[in-house]
Order: C-alpha cells, then structure tokens, then sequence
C-alpha cells in the first residue's frame, strides 16, 4: 500500500511521537509503566508491579522518554 505523502507525514507523527514519562529502576533494570493499566509498571518479561509494590521494594523513580502513556506523563 502507497501512502500519500500527508498521510505519510501524519503516519511518521504519530510513530515519532515521545513524552516524557515516569519509570522505575530497581536491581538495573528499568519498570515501564503499562500501556494501557494505569499504576502498573511492567519489568522484563511481563512481570507486572503495582507503583506502590515498586516503592515499597525500593525501586528509584526516574523519568524516560518513551510513547506517551496518558496516565503515566511528568508535569511540564
């Protein structure tokens, strides 16, 4: 399939699109916050944790640039 070249553009957009948004560290790895599950951060693997089990093990609040997840942006 060809796109056109706005469609292109709209399409390259929304693909590009970052925002910054909180993650955890914890043992060297990084906790992604879940797509669509509010307050659940996802290590490898799958594992999910909740933010409060995250804070409770001591994993470092950080900040990452990644695909927005609505629930999870930093202020700006």
């Amino acid at each position: 399939m060809k796109l056109k070249a706005h469609d292109d553009a709209v399409f390259r957009g929304v693909l590009q699109h970052r925002d910054w948004v909180r993650v955890y560290d914890f043992n060297q790895l990084m906790l992604v916050p879940h797509y669509t599950k509010p307050n659940v951060f996802v290590a490898p693997g799958n594992i999910e944790f909740t933010e409060q089990e995250l804070i409770d093990a001591g994993a470092i609040k950080s900040t990452s640039y990644l695909w927005p997840r609505e629930w999870a942006k930093e202020p700006t």
